[in-house]
């Protein structure tokens, strides 16, 4: 090991300091491409479990550290197990095999040199597939409706009245600056469902499309809004 160190000491200073960024960008590759995207999955379902009460899954998170392209495949949180009282000739649950909430791909395109020149976090595009939601009102008494994300509600009451109260910081209110060029939601599913009165609305297929987002501005006539909803089922 000695001798090697000592005959790569003896290179010449162009053969040492390439050989150093190499090393440098596959530790950066290895790093952003490999252990990030581990450490990402098996966390993830702990973060929402400890946000919301509800367990989760994902099935891949895949990062490209040379295009700093992310992408989220079939992420899920499921329902509380208490409220999964659903029928079993309930088709439309069943299509989306009892979640409450999942979507079958994120991806998220980074805008690293915009970001660079501008000083401000840009997004290049971010395309949401197969997003589902369930809502339902599973019952109402005289003075209390519940839901099927009731639970989540109480859970996060019962977190920020554990969590130590700090100051508020008017100066930390604004909303930073974020520019996105291109968003899309494809094949959306929205499932609205009232238990009391036997009321179901199934909006399947919609889509979302937007150019030329930014935090800091108003959609402007040069920005593009498309709302699609291909069909509606009401029963």
């Amino acid at each position: 090991m000695q001798n090697a160190m000592s005959r790569f000491s003896t290179k010449p200073k162009w053969f040492r300091l390439s050989t150093y960024l190499v090393l440098i960008y596959l530790t950066y590759a290895l790093l952003i491409g490999v252990v990030t995207p581990a450490v990402l999955k098996a966390k993830l379902p702990n973060i929402v479990k400890e946000n919301t009460g509800r367990d989760a899954a994902v099935e891949n998170i895949a990062i490209n550290p040379f295009l700093l392209k992310i992408e989220v495949t079939n992420f899920v949180i499921y329902p509380n197990i208490h409220f999964s009282n659903e029928s079993e000739d309930n088709a439309v649950i069943q299509n989306q095999e009892n979640h409450f909430f999942s979507v079958g791909n994120v991806s998220l395109d980074v805008g690293f040199w915009q970001s660079l020149f501008t000083f401000t976090p840009a997004v290049e595009s971010l395309t949401i597939d197969e997003p589902f939601v369930s809502i339902a009102r599973l019952s109402e008494s005289e003075d209390t409706q519940i839901f099927n994300f009731s639970d989540i509600l109480t859970h996060v009451e019962k977190r920020s009245t554990k969590a130590p109260e700090e100051p508020n910081d008017t100066s930390e209110g604004q909303i930073p600056r974020i520019t996105l060029r291109d968003f899309a939601l494809n094949e959306g599913r929205v499932v609205i469902e009232d238990k009391v009165t036997n009321t179901l609305l199934d909006y399947p297929e919609l889509s979302v499309d937007l150019q030329d987002l930014d935090t800091h501005a108003l959609i402007s006539s040069s920005s593009v809004i498309k709302v699609r909803v291909l069909s509606q089922k009401v029963s």
